[in-house]
């Protein structure tokens, strides 16, 4: 590795760019010497839960695990780990951080401590960390440091207690790789029920151009935002990009994050052939 910097006398900006060096070698280190047993971590997830949670609908639990297998099947860059509870103090939940769970760029802090970017969300936003519902998938709100730079990609598995309360969470972050892009919706677990689910709310025979239409569509749809869009928001975008085919206009299609930090924009112009850019 080569790396040629301008002339720069500034000593702040040699020290700060320095620091920025040493920083992202850290992380790189971290995330490497911590790939299995992270890998190993969520492995012991997926047998875990073999046995759904209480409450939970099994079918639901089994598509969840299955969709964590395929991130162990070369899908996903595991690039940091960490483990949380979840209790209430003076009638008010708190995330904190189990001491030396942390890996990869999650590593530290090594005396655990309180959930700083938990503890400032709305009331109603940390309410979502009591739901009942096995896997959160989202962004994170930073850049990831290793392997490219794009926002990290949060992975949240919830704790449950024999009550079926939610007790914690085991968070990964990382990235899907270049294999999970291009994968067919119909072959990732959670995905493949999403898009069926979609195209049956549409109610279009099997064998018609517009059943047809909505797949293909679905298929080209940013893996990403499949994701992480809820089933109904979705349906409601598909059928607004398939009623564009009669009409060649520029569109733009917005999803607030669950968590309320980001927005998702999906544009599509006209063209010959519509493309999806997700921004």
């Amino acid at each position: 590795m080569h790396v040629e910097v301008d002339r720069e006398s500034d000593p702040a900006r040699l020290k700060a760019l320095a620091d920025g060096l040493l920083a992202v070698l850290t992380d790189v280190r971290a995330a490497v010497e911590d790939w299995k047993p992270m890998r190993e971590a969520m492995g012991a997830i997926v047998a875990e839960i073999a046995k759904p949670p209480r409450g939970l609908d099994p079918a639901e639990v089994e598509e969840a695990r299955a969709f964590l297998s395929w991130l162990l099947d070369d899908s996903f860059t595991f690039i940091g780990y960490r483990e949380y509870t979840l209790s209430s103090s003076d009638g008010e939940d708190v995330l904190s951080i189990v001491p030396s769970s942390g890996l990869g760029v999650l590593r530290e802090p090594r005396e655990g401590g309180v959930s700083p970017s938990f503890r400032d969300l709305p009331a109603a936003i940390r309410a979502l960390a009591r739901e009942p519902r096995l896997l959160v998938l989202t962004k994170a709100n930073s850049r990831a440091t290793v392997h490219r730079p794009g926002y990290l990609d949060y992975i949240g598995v919830k704790r449950f207690d024999a009550s079926g309360r939610v007790t914690g969470e085991r968070r990964f972050v990382g990235l899907y790789t270049t294999a999970a892009y291009h994968a067919d919706p119909r072959d990732i677990p959670l995905l493949r029920s999403k898009v069926a689910r979609v195209l049956d709310r549409a109610g279009f025979p099997e064998a018609s151009h517009g059943y047809k239409n909505l797949l293909s569509m679905l298929q080209a749809y940013p893996h990403d935002e499949l994701i992480q869009v809820d089933e109904a928001t979705l349906a409601e975008i598909a059928m607004g990009v398939l009623r564009l085919g009669d009409r060649r206009r520029t569109r733009l299609f917005l999803r607030r994050d669950l968590y309320g930090r980001f927005f998702s924009c999906l544009i599509y112009l006209p063209a010959r052939t519509s493309t999806p850019t997700c921004a």
